[in-house]
């Protein structure tokens, strides 16, 4: 997105008081894929997201998928009980290693049959020679569980969620 885009974008948010905006944004900020790319970058990725419950990996090798701001995740509850938000793209060709819900022992991906364990951590990776397995592991984002939700923040600079929502508690 150019900077002139989104200097025109700001400059139509400034207008929100103008009389015919009191109400509601102009149109474009609800169609504009420039908008949207804006608002992605210096707004949702910064902020924490609910994916779902931790009953929903109530035990080792349980896991399921989700997708946030075109992100693939997989969120799966590893050997030492910790849940973990993982990147769900095989590090070597970019394949989802997971779909769906379930059980699993480990992670492959379809293309070249790379494993993950359950932590995330490389396992083996066929027909590669002298590989340094602990630089090629699924990335980790930074994750919260408050009140038996699970919260995923995509940039890993958001402060702590859980003084945020104290007064929910």
């Amino acid at each position: 997105m150019s900077n002139a885009t989104v200097d025109s974008m700001l400059e139509a948010l400034k207008s929100y008081a103008d009389e015919d905006y009191r109400y509601s944004l102009q149109p474009d900020f609800y169609t504009s894929k420039d908008w949207l790319a804006y608002e992605t970058e210096h707004l949702l990725r910064r902020e924490w997201h609910c994916l779902g419950r931790v009953d929903e990996v109530a035990g080792p090798g349980q896991y399921f998928t989700r997708d946030v701001l075109g992100e693939p995740l997989l969120i799966v509850r590893g050997k030492d009980q910790a849940v973990r938000v993982l990147s769900n793209v095989c590090r070597h060709r970019n394949m989802q290693v997971a779909e769906g819900h379930g059980k699993a022992r480990t992670f492959a991906c379809p293309y070249h049959a790379w494993s993950y364990k359950l932590d995330g951590s490389l396992l083996q990776a066929p027909l590669i020679q002298d590989i340094d397995r602990s630089q090629c592991g699924l990335p980790e984002f930074q994750s919260e569980i408050w009140q038996g939700f699970i919260f995923v923040n995509l940039a890993g600079k958001a402060p702590a969620l859980a003084p945020r929502l104290v007064g929910l508690d």
